[in-house]
């Protein structure tokens, strides 16, 4: 009887702990939205892939010197659009019908916000994995198809592990900004303006924009890297801070969130 009553209890603080990440990934796997986001990545993923690798192949002269085994990458940094889209989505669902059942559900604010955040984290980590594997099998595919035995290199592949690594910590910023501001489409317009254009017109203004999160990306992905960048090391640590400052501020954000 103790035995039970042991594993009772544990069953239980399991119960707790992971049960709500377990409804929040069931509820995000569910949202329309966020599979059409993530067939949408992967999708563009492939058709780049088999596109710049063929146009490499057959048109070098109008590659600029980009080869077969690379071409694939080219892509690769547009895709975290998607990754964005999918980071704001997670508080987006709830909007939608106001954030009191799942306040209500979830009792413990700390607990919810760890929810969300590895919701964000899990599913953009799955999604970036498989987007890079589909663009790197695409790539080998048309490499295969047209004869060609060249290969990525190591260095490559370690660039497309940053990537993926990169689109997840943006994802868990995104989600992290939405809860901050309690709204998630804001934060999200904001984070695509800075990628596409704004960032770098604020660091031909600005020294101060390279320790902006997507400049801080590029010095960590980007070959060669950005002129008047910082070094690695120096841009994981400001990445961190970003992501830290971000969850610290979800925390006091939701802890603050009337029902």
């Amino acid at each position: 009887m103790r035995a039970a009553g042991i594993e009772t209890g544990g069953t239980r603080r399991a119960r707790i702990c992971f049960g709500p990440i377990r409804s929040e990934i069931l509820k995000a796997r569910s949202y329309p939205p966020m599979t059409v986001a993530a067939l949408a990545i992967v999708a563009f993923s492939v058709i780049s892939s088999a596109y710049l690798t063929y146009m490499a192949w057959s048109k070098p002269d109008e590659a600029a010197g980009l080869v077969p085994s690379a071409a694939y990458q080219l892509a690769l940094p547009v895709q975290q659009v998607g990754f964005a889209l999918m980071g704001a989505l997670v508080l987006y669902m709830d909007e939608a019908q106001g954030m009191a059942p799942a306040l209500l559900a979830v009792p413990d604010r700390g607990r919810l916000l760890a929810a969300k955040v590895a919701t964000s984290a899990g599913l953009s980590a799955a999604v970036a994995s498989l987007t890079a594997a589909a663009a790197y099998g695409t790539h080998a595919m048309v490499l295969a198809l047209v004869g060609d035995g060249a290969d990525a290199g190591a260095g490559e592949i370690v660039r497309v592990g940053v990537l993926v690594a990169w689109w997840t910590a943006l994802s868990v910023l995104v989600t992290s900004l939405s809860l901050l501001t309690r709204r998630s489409m804001p934060v999200l317009v904001l984070a695509l303006a800075m990628m596409l254009a704004l960032s770098s017109v604020l660091r031909g203004i600005t020294p101060a924009a390279t320790w902006l999160p997507d400049q801080l990306a590029l010095c960590l992905y980007q070959v060669p890297p950005p002129s008047g960048g910082i070094g690695m090391p120096s841009a994981l640590a400001g990445l961190a801070c970003w992501l830290a400052t971000a969850y610290a501020g979800a925390w006091a954000s939701l802890a603050r969130w009337g029902v």
